[in-house]
């Protein structure tokens, strides 16, 4: 479930007292990244495509295609698409009084609704046929498939907001692999003991229900999301994002590792480089 009226209603407030001067007006400024931020963790883009896209994998198609879209017209900087092609008129432009959740509305609805005939094809099939019930009965079990796809199931709407001291740190390719699978067999309740006692808990999960940790630990970061996680990212971490980031990507990609550890040397070797860029990474992934 998204945000409600009042939620909406209180976030367009939030949106409308930012002192919207020049510098602040400009693509790529720190307000519209904050912007973004609000937009991603409210889940608006996504609640949205779910309302118009019923089968599973199509919404999840859309999502992925959109939601980097939408990234864009909110920064005013590219991540995906060709800024030659662009409409001027389609990049937000805040106004007194506007509305910033009606705008991601109705501008997600637009794009998903406009490409979709491109983006989908025939055989997408319907997820819901690979979904598995749980032991106790609860049919509301996360899936993954083995190749790493994103959970089926999406995590609790607002998550980081109502929880400000969340912080994430992710499994390597290997690991996140092995413990996909084992999700698949067994769902997302056996998460909370696979990690109890290592690196990767966190206190906080202790507040949460196992789909949402599951989704923060092994929901593949979205390849138009590359940029944007570095974007996200503060700058003494920045450099450690460009080189794992695509480590986390449903489809791994080989990096220099030789590169990352001397990043990571450099940092001092401190566990908060991990739990930030891995942070970022799955404020962009669920």
């Amino acid at each position: 479930m998204g945000l409600n009226r009042a939620q909406r209603d209180e976030l367009d407030r939030r949106v409308q007292a930012i002192d919207w001067t020049d510098e602040a007006r400009a693509f790529g400024s720190p307000q519209r990244l904050q912007l973004v931020d609000w937009m991603l963790s409210s889940r608006m883009v996504e609640d949205e495509i779910r309302k118009s896209f019923r089968n599973p994998a199509q919404a999840e198609r859309m999502i992925e295609y959109t939601r980097p879209r939408m990234v864009e017209k909110v920064t005013g900087t590219p991540i995906v698409s060709n800024p030659a092609q662009w409409n001027p008129g389609n990049i937000l432009d805040p106004q007194p009084d506007w509305s910033f959740c009606g705008w991601v509305r109705r501008t997600t609805y637009t794009i998903s609704h406009r490409n979709a005939r491109r983006v989908l094809h025939p055989q997408v099939r319907d997820t819901t046929s690979y979904e598995t019930m749980g032991e106790d009965g609860d049919d509301r079990l996360t899936v993954f498939d083995l190749a790493g796809t994103r959970p089926l199931v999406p995590v609790t709407p607002g998550l980081f907001d109502a929880h400000p001291h969340l912080w994430v740190l992710r499994p390597d390719p290997p690991q996140a692999q092995a413990m996909r699978a084992r999700v698949a067999r067994l769902g997302v309740d056996i998460v909370p003991a696979m990690i109890a006692g290592t690196v990767l808990d966190n206190p906080e999960y202790r507040h949460l229900e196992p789909g949402d940790v599951a989704a923060l630990l092994l929901s593949p970061l979205p390849q138009g999301s590359l940029a944007l996680a570095a974007r996200m990212t503060p700058p003494r971490y920045r450099r450690l994002m460009s080189l794992w980031a695509p480590t986390q990507l449903a489809s791994p990609r080989r990096v220099d590792g030789a590169a990352l550890r001397r990043e990571l040397d450099s940092l001092g070797g401190d566990i908060r480089a991990w739990r930030t860029v891995g942070t970022v990474v799955a404020r962009l992934s669920v």
